[in-house]
C-alpha cells in the first residue's frame, strides 16, 4: 500500500491500521454476545437484531479474510504486490475506522436496549424507535464490507481490466463516504494532523497550523444553490469539499428534527471545524492527489445595502454596523476555538453582495486595531482575493449609471422635441480600483500607522460634552 516517505507517518499510519483490526475483532465479539442475549426472548426488536447479528458476523469474517491477505502481501504470497499501491492507507484506515465507528453506534443502541428491557413494562411505550437506525447501521456495515472485499479483488484478481474496474470504484466509494459522513472525516483529521505534525517535526520543521477560513455564507440554505452552478465562494467550495454536508448536520446529540442550523441569525456563523477538500479549482474539478481539510467559518455577509456619495459609502449606520457586527462575530468563534490566524475571503463583496469595499477594508481595519475584544489577538490575517481584477466598486458604478440610462430615456421620451437623454445617462467610465487595491491602500503599513497616531474621536472634546 501506497503510504508517507517519513518515518513518523508510517508509524502512525501502521498502528491505526492494526488499532482498528483489533478493535474491530474484540468489540465485534461482545456486541454477538449482547445482540444474542437480547434476541431471548423473542422481542419486536428481533428482526432488526437479527439482520444486524448477521452484518457483524460478516464484517468480522472480512475482517479476517483481509488481515490474511495483509499478511501475504507482506510475505510476497500474492501474484500482483505491485498493485497494492492502488490502495492508499488513508482509505483502508478510513474504512476501518468508520466499521469501528458503526460497531461502537450499535453498542450504544444496544445497551439503550437492554436498559428499556428492564424498565417497567409501560416504560418502553414512550421510548424511541430503534428499528430504523438498527437498518441504517447494517446498511453502512454492509458498505464497508464491500469496500474490503475490493480491495482483496484489487490484490488478487487474475484479471487486469476487472482489477482496474475495481480501482476506479473504490476511489468512487471512498470519495463518496468522505464527503458525507463528517464523523468519519473528524477522525481522520485528527490521524492525519497527527501524521503531519510527526513527519514535519521529523524534518526539523515545525508542526502543522491549521487555519480557518472565513467565507460568505448563504443565510438560508446549505452551501447556497452549489448544486446548480453558482459561482459564489461557498458553492465552489462545496462542489470541491464536504462543506455542504458538514453545514447540513445536526449538532452531535441533538434530534435531527430540532437541529437545522439555517436561518443562520443575523449576527451569527456556523463553525465547520474539519471540512475535507477533495478536489482541485472549480475550471475542473479534478479529484487531488492528497487530500486535506480546514476550518471554516460561515456567515452571511449584508448584501446590496444602499448606498450614496456616488456608490461609496452605506447610506443607513445600521446597515454599516450590522457588517461590523457580522465580522466580529467570524473572528470571535476563531478565537474561541483557539484560532489565532485567520484567511478571509472577498467577505461582502464582488456582484452578490456589493458592499462598498472601501469600508469593507476600513471596517476590516479597524476591527482589528481598535475593538476591545480583538485587537492584538490575531498573529496574522491575510485576505484572499479568487480575481484579483474584481472590482465591486465598478459594479456600482455601472448600476448606477443603467438606473440613470433608464431615468434619462424614460425623460427623453416624455419630450416634445425628441432631445437627447442628457450627457450623465452615458455608462459610467469613472475610475474604479480593483477590491484588491483598496485593501493593500487600507492596509498599507504607512496607513495603519496614520490611523494609530490619529486622535481617536471618541474621546474628544466635542464628544465628551454631548
Amino acid at each position: 500500500m501506497s503510504a508517507g516517505d517519513a518515518p513518523a507517518a508510517t508509524a502512525v499510519e501502521r498502528l491505526s491500521v492494526a488499532t482498528a483490526i483489533i478493535g474491530l475483532l474484540a468489540v465485534g465479539g461482545k456486541i454477538m454476545e449482547k445482540i444474542w442475549d437480547l434476541n431471548l426472548p423473542s422481542t419486536k426488536h428481533t428482526p432488526a437484531l437479527t439482520q444486524a447479528l448477521h452484518q457483524v458476523k460478516q464484517c468480522r469474517s472480512t475482517v479476517h479474510i483481509l488481515y490474511k491477505t495483509f499478511c501475504r502481501l507482506e510475505a510476497a504470497r500474492l501474484p500482483f504486490p505491485e498493485r497494492a499501491a492502488w490502495i492508499a492507507v488513508d482509505d483502508l484506515i478510513a474504512t476501518l475506522a468508520d466499521t469501528v465507528l458503526a460497531f461502537s453506534d450499535l453498542q450504544i443502541i444496544c445497551d439503550a436496549l437492554e436498559r428499556q428491557r428492564l424498565e417497567p413494562s409501560g416504560a418502553a411505550a414512550s421510548a424511541p424507535g430503534y428499528d430504523d437506525r438498527l437498518g441504517a447501521l447494517c446498511s453502512r456495515m454492509r458498505w464497508q464490507s464491500l469496500s474490503m472485499t475490493i480491495m482483496m479483488t484489487i490484490l488478487k484478481c487474475p484479471g487486469a481490466a476487472d482489477a482496474e474496474y475495481a480501482r476506479v470504484g473504490l476511489e468512487r466509494r471512498m470519495t463518496r463516504i468522505l464527503t458525507s459522513n463528517t464523523a468519519l472525516a473528524q477522525r481522520m483529521r485528527l490521524l492525519e494532523g497527527a501524521v503531519d505534525s510527526r513527519a514535519s517535526e521529523a524534518a526539523g520543521g515545525p508542526p502543522r497550523v491549521r487555519i480557518p477560513f472565513i467565507c460568505a455564507a448563504n443565510e438560508r440554505r446549505p452551501g447556497g444553490d452549489w448544486e446548480t452552478g453558482c459561482a459564489g465562494y461557498e458553492e465552489k467550495l462545496c462542489r470541491r469539499s464536504n462543506l455542504s454536508a458538514t453545514l447540513s448536520s445536526p449538532w452531535p446529540g441533538v434530534a435531527a428534527a430540532s437541529a437545522s442550523h439555517y436561518p443562520i441569525p443575523s449576527t451569527g456563523g456556523i463553525l465547520s471545524d474539519s471540512v475535507v477538500v477533495c478536489r482541485g479549482p472549480h475550471d475542473r474539478y479534478e479529484k487531488l492527489e492528497r487530500w486535506f481539510d480546514l476550518p471554516v467559518v460561515s456567515v452571511p455577509p449584508t448584501r446590496w445595502p444602499k448606498l450614496k456619495d456616488n456608490g461609496s459609502r452605506y447610506s443607513f449606520a445600521e446597515e454599516r454596523d450590522m457588517m461590523r457586527e457580522k465580522m466580529r462575530g467570524a473572528l470571535r468563534i476563531c478565537l474561541y476555538n483557539n484560532y489565532d490566524r485567520v484567511v478571509i475571503g472577498d467577505f461582502g463583496l464582488g456582484n452578490s453582495c456589493r458592499n462598498p469595499p472601501q469600508e469593507v477594508a476600513e471596517i476590516w481595519r479597524d476591527v482589528f486595531l481598535f475593538d476591545p475584544d480583538l485587537r492584538g489577538q490575531f498573529a496574522y490575517v491575510i485576505f484572499a482575493f479568487e480575481d484579483p481584477a474584481q472590482s465591486t466598486t465598478r459594479l456600482i458604478l455601472d448600476e448606477i449609471a443603467k438606473k440613470d440610462k433608464k431615468g434619462g430615456a424614460a425623460k427623453g421620451r416624455s419630450s416634445r422635441d425628441g432631445a437627447a437623454a442628457s450627457p450623465s445617462s452615458a455608462p459610467s467610465r469613472t475610475y474604479a480600483p480593483t477590491d484588491l487595491s483598496v485593501f493593500q491602500c487600507v492596509f498599507d503599513a504607512g496607513e495603519i500607522q496614520k490611523v494609530l497616531s490619529a486622535p481617536d474621536p471618541r474621546y474628544g472634546l466635542d464628544m465628551i460634552t454631548s
